[in-house]
């Protein structure tokens, strides 16, 4: 063969590699790869030991220039042996063997670079066999081609750092080991210029993060975060780390610290600010704060990873000084970003309890603690017109005459800061955002802010003792808070504390406190800038509470009764009634016997029509004969004046035994009960108040009525205190007061029922049904996909007829006010009403048939109104007449499908 032409194996060889390279089969490129060495290893005419020698020795006198080190020379001893084989093989003459000089090795080197940089791609594929042998293939180029191949090097290094995070156990098995197998091999020297590349590769990777981060490619995100995460593992391996001398170098932990704040940068929601209608402390805490939404990590996994690149950091020999720097960046700025990665260095398992403790420190400062959550309003700046009008700012424009020391008064404010060239700008209070933007990044920060204090608390356990005392307060603020967000970041956190102590339970810990608290409650009501925090903290603690606490309460919920006297204190009137409303509701779940009402048993009796009509007839008869004054003297055998006279003698003689000696604390009632008639005589006063404070007080009467069921002497009085505001609702409120106020009605119909019959039946009952009249002709044909459906006037028509035949049987109404009721009820009987409300209109009629059958009956006839005629039974006694009409059925088509309900229902 001719100088210079190569052989046919070695064609086929050529052709092959590029056809794998153009089709970018990386797993037949690793098998071709292979497959070449395993051939060259395993040659039957590799030379003899003698053929080997000299050609060593010929290989070192022509190339050896002094300059390699010994393992560069046994490398090329090794690639001389195998070149020999090779060529052997393929039948060539030595002379015609290119001659493998160090810029050959180096020309190969760099081509196959571009081979490995295609491959690295590989590292997200999703099929976990795939990235196997990507791991295997990088090990052997750092294993095996360490001096040739030293470009590729670096890359074939990331992707088993990289890999030694994968998902799947053996790929990471393999990885791990494979790095550890690597510095293991090498010597001291090799391994720190090793590790010192990394340091580089790591820098280089953390100036790339927010590139990679900023992309749609969520597995190459997941791949960054890996690689990150698998430098800090290498470079924080033995002591010293060499972590620490990376990041001392020039400005290492800035660049860490713009990586990671790009990583956590956060998206800001629209729904931060919203507040909770109602609040349940025994809902299920929630494990994930919707607050910490990313916004470039978009998956859980990338989100878990970031997370735990920074407890890395936080268990390293430097978190001292990267806090230090977090620290600094904090107080320059107090961003969600910085909180997020302090939460998670300062949490790490294994870091430092310093760490947490310089945390706690600055978290709790009063300044980074309370942010204003509410967008404040200024009125817009005038006009330049507006501002220079001479008959507003101009003092010489007022004559002296007009007024006595007005002319005086507006000379001394031409010396103040009105200017004629600038406009006027109202004060806004610095308690307030400027923005709805800065209130919402305000309540992430807050929200953060109050977990991380859960997070600190879990990490230090029982060491978290000396901060409890200070931060307890602080969590059960915000645990009360108003905001659902901010509420929930409470909830995390406080039984993140209870943890930490070892308690099942939030209860457990607040009883364990509870002096602290009564302390803290009653030192911050006597401060008016701390009286809302102490009510949040007091209704937040009622709440965690058992009955055992009531004697702590006692004095603190007096207090806040004689505060809520207070006009001073006027702006925290919700407050006060919030305090109220939790303090009534505890009391009806720690006395449930006292609130229940007596359920009276008894089954479901039969009418006989028949039967009662002889009673009455009976009944008659035994009357008149009664009545009959001869008849009742000669079967007493006195007159009537005497049986009258004896009576009276009777009477004054008990007058003079009556006993006036007074027993003392036969009616005294447990301090319970007199603290809630002090609460609710308090709230009746605000029944006239305001909407938003009547809606809080009639809610507060509604359930402390039920606490005083068994106390009639406590009950009437309020009762007669409360029914002229309650009859001003009833009579002139809206649909939101009015449905307030059904409650309360209901309340005082089942308690009070006679004391209050005819005040309801005068002042309350015809505004209800005046109401359900005129709502009717609102609520014809609205069908289910009406707005109708969802307005206050629809809610109000559905509480009115829900609570109608409770106010017909506690009343005990007959006559004329049930056929009202009835009249009111039956238009909703109609087909063309809301299903909802017929429902209601046919339970209703239910219940007056089990109350008062024959009314019941008697209506549904007239409404009826059919010809039918109904055959009385034949009985000996009496002589009975044909009804005629049935309450049945119904010749109007809009009412005979209820109709018939009704009595299919009862019967």
């Amino acid at each position: 063969m001719k100088k210079g032409y190569k052989s046919f194996a070695d064609i086929l060889r050529d052709v092959t590699l590029s056809a794998i390279i153009a089709s970018r089969d990386y797993h037949s490129l690793a098998e071709f790869i292979r497959s070449g060495r395993d051939l060259e290893s395993t040659s039957p005419n590799v030379p003899n030991k003698r053929d080997r020698g000299k050609g060593s020795r010929a290989k070192n006198k022509r190339y050896n220039n002094g300059n390699n080190s010994r393992d560069g020379n046994q490398n090329r001893d090794d690639n001389g042996e195998r070149a020999s084989a090779t060529f052997k093989n393929s039948g060539l003459a030595p002379k015609d063997i290119p001659k493998r000089t160090p810029e050959w090795y180096a020309m190969a080197g760099d081509k196959l670079t571009m081979v490995v940089k295609s491959l690295v791609p590989l590292v997200t594929h999703e099929h976990y066999k795939v990235r196997k042998e990507l791991a295997v293939l990088c090990y052997r180029i750092v294993s095996e081609c360490s001096s040739t191949m030293q470009l590729s090097l670096t890359m074939a290094l990331d992707v088993l750092i990289s890999l030694s995070n994968d998902p799947y156990k053996e790929v990471s098995e393999y990885a791990s080991n494979a790095i550890n197998s690597f510095f293991s091999s090498q010597s001291e020297t090799n391994k720190m210029e090793a590790i010192d590349s990394m340091c580089e590769n790591f820098f280089t990777t953390l100036n790339c993060l927010p590139r990679i981060l900023n992309n749609i490619d969520s597995n190459r995100k997941l791949s960054a975060l890996y690689l990150l995460e698998g430098y800090l593992r290498v470079l924080c391996g033995g002591r010293p780390q060499r972590l620490t001398g990376a990041l001392c170098a020039s400005d290492g932990y800035d660049r860490l610290c713009d990586a990671l704040l790009c990583a956590a940068s956060h998206h800001s929601r629209h729904d931060l600010l919203v507040r909770h209608s109602t609040r349940d402390i025994s809902a299920p805490v929630p494990l994930d704060g919707p607050w910490r939404r990313l916004r470039h990590l978009d998956t859980r996994e990338c989100e878990l990873k970031l997370q735990e690149v920074c407890q890395k950091l936080g268990e390293a020999e430097c978190a001292e000084l990267f806090l230090d720097r977090l620290l600094e960046l904090f107080h320059e700025r107090r961003t969600c970003e910085l909180v997020y990665v302090i939460n998670f260095v300062g949490s790490a398992p294994n870091s430092s309890p310093n760490l947490a403790k310089r945390i706690i420190a600055a978290y709790t400062e009063e300044d980074v603690w309370y942010q204003p959550l509410e967008v404040g309003s200024a009125d817009e700046p005038l006009e330049p017109d507006d501002t220079l009008d001479a008959d507003v700012y101009n003092p010489r424009a007022w004559t002296k005459d007009s007024v006595p020391g007005l002319y005086e008064g507006a000379t001394e404010i031409r010396y103040t800061d009105i200017s004629l060239s600038q406009p006027r700008i109202k004060h806004v209070d610095p308690n307030t955002c400027a923005s709805l933007a800065e209130a919402q990044r305000n309540m992430a920060f807050c929200c953060l802010v109050t977990e991380g204090l859960g997070l600190m608390a879990r990490r230090l356990k029982r060491d978290y003792q000396p901060y409890l005392l200070k931060t307890l307060c602080l969590i059960l603020e915000r645990v009360g808070s108003q905001y659902q967000y901010l509420h929930e970041a409470g909830l995390m956190a406080i039984n993140s504390v209870a943890f930490a102590f070892d308690h099942d339970k939030v209860a457990d810990l607040i009883a364990e406190n509870a002096d602290y608290f009564t302390s803290q409650i009653t030192s911050r009501l006597k401060r008016a800038w701390n009286t809302e925090s102490a009510l949040q903290i007091l209704t937040v603690v009622m709440e965690y509470s058992d009955e055992s606490i009531l004697d702590c309460l006692y004095g603190i919920v007096e207090d806040v009764l004689v505060q809520s006297c207070d006009k001073y204190y006027e702006s925290y009137l919700s407050s006060y009634l919030q305090v109220f409303e939790t303090f009534i509701k505890c009391i009806r779940k720690w006395f449930p016997d006292e609130t229940t009402p007596q359920t009276v048993q008894g089954g479901d009796m039969e009418i006989d029509v028949i039967k009662e009509t002889i009673d009455f007839a009976n009944n008659t008869e035994e009357v008149e004969r009664l009545m009959n004054t001869e008849e009742f003297e000669a079967q007493a055998g006195r007159s009537v004046e005497e049986m009258y006279k004896e009576d009276l003698k009777r009477r004054e003689e008990e007058v003079l035994d009556y006993d006036d000696t007074v027993e003392y604390g036969s009616e005294v009632d447990p301090p319970h009960i007199q603290v809630t008639v002090t609460i609710l005589k308090r709230c009746v006063h605000f029944v006239g108040s305001a909407r938003g404070t009547a809606l809080q007080a009639l809610r507060v009467l509604a359930g402390g009525l039920a606490a005083l069921r068994a106390r009639p002497h406590a009950l009437l009085p309020l009762a007669h205190a409360l029914w002229p505001a309650l009859a001003a609702r009833v009579r002139g409120g809206a649909a939101p007061e009015l449905r307030a106020a059904l409650p309360v009605l209901l309340a005082l119909s089942a308690l009070a029922r006679d004391f209050l019959r005819a005040r309801a039946v005068r002042d309350a009952l015809p505004h209800l049904y005046r109401y359900l009249r005129r709502a009717a002709n609102d609520s014809h044909l609205k069908d289910t996909g009406s707005a109708y459906r969802i307005s206050q006037a629809y809610y109000l028509q559905v509480a009115i007829l829900t609570s109608m035949s409770n106010f017909v049987i506690d009343l005990m109404l007959d006559g004329e006010n049930l056929d009202d009721a009835m009249s009111c009820a039956q238009i909703y009987l109609s087909k063309n009403q809301p299903k909802p409300l017929q429902m209601l209109a046919v339970k209703f009629f239910k219940d007056i048939l089990n109350y008062n059958y024959g009314a019941a009956w008697n209506h549904l006839r007239k409404l009826c109104a059919n010809d039918s005629a109904l055959q009385p039974p034949r009985t000996k006694y009496v002589r009975l007449e044909p009804v005629a009409g049935t309450p049945y059925e119904t010749p109007n088509t809009n009412y005979d499908t209820n109709v018939k309900l009704i009595f299919y229902v009862h019967k």
